[in-house]
């Protein structure tokens, strides 16, 4: 999570607390920020998407209630399913990678995203082998109902 995702989650949560009449942050609070924030983060991607390539604006929806964790043939699939052509499926998998939707598990099973390598996604996706893991990112979860790991 970039600091300033943290941050903004945080914020969320002291707001949940706030408005909730709580002296301290409990753990509903956090529960109900992280769907707030998922939820926020959602729309955000979604107007960024728009003004990148509006064809995939929605492509996240594609991923309602997927795994958190997929093979790439997995990915590429829901990515198809979702009335993408097989010629742009490289270019939607590029762009929610570079967008951070999506990140790799590395061979020490660490979650990786575009900002960790400097947004260099060919790199990314040269670095993945064929038993490389695909992530969604964890502020996306709460709002997809994405099944845990």
């Amino acid at each position: 999570m970039r600091p300033r995702d943290l941050i903004g989650f945080l914020r969320q949560c002291v707001s949940v607390a706030v408005n909730r009449g709580n002296s301290k942050v409990l753990e509903a609070d956090i529960l109900q920020a992280e769907g707030q924030y998922s939820e926020d983060q959602l729309q955000a991607l979604f107007d960024e998407l728009r003004d990148v390539n509006s064809q995939f604006a929605e492509l996240p929806y594609a991923f309602i209630g997927s795994a958190v964790t997929m093979t790439r043939k997995v990915l590429e699939d829901r990515i198809q399913e979702f009335e993408v052509p097989p010629s742009k499926v490289g270019e939607a998998l590029e762009i929610l990678l570079w967008f951070g939707f999506v990140g790799i598990v590395d061979a020490e099973g660490e979650e990786r995203y575009a900002h960790m390598y400097q947004y260099g996604v060919k790199r990314m996706l040269r670095e993945a082998t064929e038993l490389t893991s695909f992530v969604i990112h964890p502020a996306f979860r709460s709002v997809l109902s994405c099944e845990p790991k």
